[in-house]
């Protein structure tokens, strides 16, 4: 009924060419989407948005539909795309003076790194992100910063620093009777002993987290819950109930289109299979396995490249800037010398003033000097001007 509202607002808004009103409503329908986890509905409409907040050159709304964006194909493991829209949305947040859109961005841009396997740089962002939440003290942004690295220490391997802070996320988590975010911790708490093969605590906590799902609605916590189940049930060679898990999360994960949880799903099915003698099913199994696998090593291989294209532009961006820097000093010096040069020529110039008004001033009293001569000269030579010598004898 929501989504059917909000088609019909949007078809309205359209016909009375409403922009920011279009904005809105592409963005609330997308929203309804990812909520089920449609994202490839989801990533449609948001895009819609973006393309209207950028029209109108709405900078915290092209912020907040490129992060959209950007995380559903980060739940479709389109890397590249996702990370394409995490930094056009930090950049937005950035001029936004948007502190919590930061620290959003870090994150997801973090998740990729992780993803890819590049633990130092996705702990470096997460922590950017945890030093900005410092000023603002919001308890969330700081439990999922704990969440997101005790998940990267999980996955580098270091199981004690990811217990210490998966821990103390759901601690605050506890306390601030947020179940959700408790659902997400013990999560990765469960999957650390399922590494460590403490299997019977790993699966008595994933059943834990998968009633939570239920409880919770949430589609892509049952999918992850169940799929982990299933595994720890083969781990136990059980591959009855191993199968009843896997379908649950397989079904879950082709409403969600996750390719890579699909080939995982259809893997270790595939396996199961073949132990319950269903051989038809599991070569079926098997080929599906390997149409995801394909598809997640070709975006594996894009992200690759997307890598080196990043590093590049980081070198690129780096020898700009210091041609920029060279270019600022030069103008710099070439100011400073046309300021020195301007002072010099004014006191030169003052200098010739000053010795051309000396000369004239010199010229003008010899020129004087002569004339009072000259007319000296006529005095004398005057008769009436002149001594007789016969008066003195």
């Amino acid at each position: 009924l929501a989504l059917r509202n909000h088609l019909l607002s949007l078809k309205i808004r359209e016909k009375a060419k409403d922009e920011y009103g279009k904005g809105n409503s592409n963005d609330n329908i997308a929203q309804i989407y990812a909520s089920k986890h449609d994202f490839p509905n989801a990533v449609k409409y948001f895009e819609a948005s973006l393309k209207v907040f950028e029209e109108m050159k709405e900078e915290s709304r092209i912020a907040l539909s490129s992060g959209n964006v950007g995380s559903q194909f980060y739940m479709m493991a389109n890397y590249q795309a996702a990370l394409k829209n995490f930094y056009k949305a930090q950049k937005a947040y950035k001029a936004t003076k948007n502190p919590s859109g930061e620290i959003w961005t870090y994150s997801l841009i973090a998740n990729i790194y992780s993803e890819s396997g590049d633990y130092e740089r996705a702990l470096e962002n997460y922590r950017k992100g945890l030093e900005i939440n410092k000023k603002l003290g919001e308890w969330w942004q700081t439990v999922d910063s704990y969440t997101l690295i005790g998940r990267t220490y999980m996955m580098a391997g270091n199981y004690s620093e990811a217990l210490n802070y998966l821990r103390k996320a759901k601690a605050i988590s506890v306390k601030m009777q947020e179940p959700q975010r408790i659902m997400i911790a013990d999560y990765f708490i469960a999957d650390i002993h399922r590494r460590q093969e403490i299997n019977e605590q790993a699966l008595k906590e994933f059943m834990n987290v998968y009633q939570m799902a239920v409880e919770q609605n949430s589609k892509q916590w049952k999918a992850a819950s169940s799929e982990r189940i299933g595994r720890l049930y083969v781990e136990q060679k059980n591959f009855g109930e191993a199968k009843k898990w896997l379908l649950i999360g397989l079904e879950l994960n082709l409403e969600m289109s996750s390719q890579r949880d699909l080939s995982e799903n259809y893997h270790i099915l595939s396996e199961v299979n073949q132990h319950l003698g269903a051989y038809k099913d599991a070569y079926e199994n098997y080929k599906l396995y390997v149409k995801y696998r394909d598809e997640v090593q070709k975006n594996d291989a894009s992200k690759l490249a997307m890598q080196y294209e990043f590093k590049k532009k980081e070198a690129q961006a780096k020898a700009e800037q210091e041609k920029k820097d060279a270019l600022t000093a030069k103008e710099i010096r070439n100011k400073r010398w046309q300021r020195n040069a301007a002072i010099i020529g004014l006191i030169l110039m003052t200098l010739l003033v000053v010795s051309l008004l000396y000369l004239f001033r010199l010229r003008n009293k010899k020129l004087a000097a002569e004339k009072q001569n000259s007319q000296s000269r006529a005095q004398l030579k005057s008769p009436a001007n002149r001594s007789s010598t016969l008066m003195v004898q």
